[in-house]
């Protein structure tokens, strides 16, 4: 989709999450949510990737530039004043400058949506010949979402809920809030956009019927989990469970075996090799690398590290930004912190704890030290 610009709305301050943190920045998987379009983004090859921020911008530019890599064509537009999808869109323009084409609408806080998803999209929007796509779905309480409003099979508008008749109530189809937009059509209709509704707010779903006016209008059902959006923290506990079903499910396929896969925690920039064994309660978090035929006891923690082939972090270790060699032991409840490098066919007994710490391979470190700042041998 290189003829594709995105627009991430991520300028809201997430006021059911009853929290400090800007809601785009909470953590699902070990990834914030705002970070799951800015991939998607990437994955599209897309032409450039304007944010548009607003509560605690500076906080959310500097981990969007985090997580981007290197050569990701971003940008941000600052949406000072709260006053809808619309006005948040029409923010963006001054971005898109220069830009020809289609536009791709996203939101900071849908994670799951992925490729597929958006290249139906994509096809949907060029097979209807008009301005404008869009992704619905029906959840099994309509309640508090913009109704699908079709007359026949052809889509005729968004009705916000609280804009809703009693009989447009009724309606199960729900807009996801993903558009498909040619930026010439977009400029136009945002320009008609008014604050005459129920919220006194400038509707981005307004767009679709005045798209609807001449063109036929394209609304693609997906599955409610790809497009589920979060509000709270409910709700983020909810997702993330699905998430690492999904993590867990795909590694135990690919030749790894978890035990009680339900309480085994795994973030997404993790890899596990086949053959390796996760007892119950482990969590593997951030970068984390571990080898083939390794072994992984209960409630052991490991944070962005790297575990060799055949080797054993035994339970309740934790074991932080380190290097586990080749077939060496760690614990039980032993800690590793940051630094620390086991050479290969060491081990690191109970309730030792080492700090930027280097242990030769063939070593033993029994139990009950402490080794920091230092190098050990046999």
């Amino acid at each position: 989709m290189k003829d594709t610009a995105v627009v991430i709305l991520a300028a809201g301050k997430g006021t059911r999450m009853r929290s400090q943190t800007p809601k785009v920045l909470h953590h699902l998987a070990g990834l914030p949510l705002v970070g799951f379009p800015i991939q998607l983004a990437e994955q599209l090859r897309c032409a450039r990737i304007v944010t548009v921020v607003g509560h605690e911008r500076k906080q959310v530019e500097t981990a969007i530039r985090r997580l981007a890599k290197p050569r990701t064509p971003l940008s941000f537009a600052h949406q000072v004043e709260q006053w809808g999808t619309g006005h948040a869109v029409i923010s963006a323009l001054p971005k898109l400058r220069g830009h020809k084409g289609r536009v791709l609408i996203l939101s900071g806080d849908v994670p799951l949506l992925d490729k597929a998803s958006v290249t139906r999209l994509a096809n949907a929007y060029k097979r209807s010949g008009g301005p404008l796509a869009l992704l619905s779905f029906i959840p099994d309480d309509p309640s508090g979402y913009g109704r699908v409003v079709r007359k026949g099979k052809r889509v005729i508008a968004i009705r916000e809920h609280r804009d809703c008749s009693r009989d447009e109530r009724e309606i199960g189809e729900v807009n996801a809030g993903i558009y498909l937009v040619d930026l010439a059509f977009l400029r136009r209709a945002l320009r008609r956009l008014s604050t005459d509704n129920s919220q006194g707010e400038f509707y981005l779903t307004d767009i679709v019927e005045m798209a609807a006016e001449k063109h036929k209008v394209s609304a693609i059902p997906v599955a409610p989990e790809l497009v589920s959006g979060i509000n709270d923290r409910y709700e983020l506990a909810a997702l993330e469970d699905r998430l690492r079903s999904r993590i867990n499910t795909a590694l135990m396929k690919s030749g790894v075996t978890i035990r009680q896969p339900e309480t085994v925690h795994i973030d997404l920039g993790v890899v596990v090799n086949p053959d390796t064994e996760l007892q119950a309660g482990v969590q593997l978090r951030g970068r984390t690398k571990i080898g083939r035929g390794c072994r992984i006891e209960t409630g052991a923690v490991v944070t962005n590290s790297k575990i060799k082939d055949n080797a054993m972090i035994r339970a309740y270790s934790v074991v932080e930004e380190s290097l586990v060699g080749p077939g060496s032991r760690v614990g039980p409840m032993a800690r590793l912190g940051p630094g620390s490098v086991i050479g290969a066919g060491s081990t690191v007994g109970n309730f030792v704890e080492l700090d930027n710490a280097v242990l030769d391979a063939g070593s033993a470190a029994a139990r009950l030290c402490y080794l920091a700042d230092e190098k050990a041998g046999r």
